[in-house]
């Protein structure tokens, strides 16, 4: 007769293995998590720059200076330069750049603006309109201030004929550059209320229309060039309490914007 061997003992100690091969894997995976938590966000940053401008074809920061990523000399194999391109000092360059150009611009329509002061105050001088109109440059542009008493009769909208001539002869002046002009009506404090106008808002603003039609109509400056404000009493160049000052603020404003107000104003001057 075979005699039977008999069965070992189950071992209650097995789960401690599962569990030790747990435990170690967990360990391992809390050391993936924190190694990859370390990566210099710079760093990564520049290698996803550079591997994308290798897989899109282009040039990037690969053929630049910056020596992100180079062959190893004499081999095949590349390795990664730690060293990031500068994007700010780039972006620092562009906006310099930008700032330099607007400069120049800004420059250059002034100096124009200055040649155009030039012109019409020889004008104003060789037809004695010296003391009935001024003239200054301002962050507005070139604004050229005409007195009331040589456009208006008094509590009047309608151009004098004798002064029709010389609106024109701005108008045309002005449209020798590709800005946007505004013209404004200015009035006094002393109201006014008649059947034609109830207020100096009124007034004012009929008077900028009216100019601005004769600037369309007579010297070719096109309308959308062109807009009317009336300000009434409330924009005074001097005080009301003096009938020299009161002079001084019944007045027409014919401006030439400055070029930074073209897009402000969303219009395009060459349709």
């Amino acid at each position: 007769m075979i005699r039977e061997e008999p069965e070992s003992p189950e071992n209650a100690e097995r789960w401690l293995l599962s569990y030790a091969d747990f435990i170690t894997l967990l360990m391992v995976f809390f050391v993936v998590l924190y190694a990859m938590s370390q990566i210099d966000a710079n760093k990564y940053e520049t290698l996803s720059h550079s591997l994308n401008a290798a897989l899109s074809g282009g040039t990037g920061i690969l053929d630049s200076n910056s020596g992100v990523i180079s062959p190893d000399s004499g081999g095949d194999s590349y390795h990664l330069s730690l060293s990031p391109p500068s994007s700010s000092t780039a972006e620092e360059a562009a906006n310099a750049t930008e700032a330099n150009q607007h400069t120049a611009a800004d420059t250059s329509e002034v100096q124009s603006m200055e040649k155009l002061e030039g012109v019409l105050k020889t004008y104003f001088a060789e037809h004695l309109l010296e003391n009935a109109a001024s003239m200054n440059i301002d962050e507005r542009g070139l604004v050229i201030s005409l007195n009331d008493t040589i456009l208006f009769d008094l509590g009047s909208a309608e151009i004098k004929s004798d002064s029709r001539r010389t609106v024109v002869q701005v108008g045309e002046a002005l449209n020798t550059l590709d800005n946007y002009i505004r013209v404004e009506g200015h009035t006094d404090n002393l109201p006014i209320k008649t059947a034609q106008y109830a207020s100096n808002w009124e007034l004012s603003a009929t008077r900028a229309t009216h100019v601005v039609r004769l600037l369309i109509d007579q010297a070719n400056v096109p309308p959308q060039k062109l807009s009317a404000v009336g300000y009434g009493e409330y924009k005074p160049v001097a005080d009301n309490v003096t009938t020299e000052g009161r002079g001084r603020n019944r007045r027409v404003d014919i401006i030439l914007l400055s070029g930074r107000y073209n897009e402000l104003e969303n219009i395009d001057i060459n349709r």
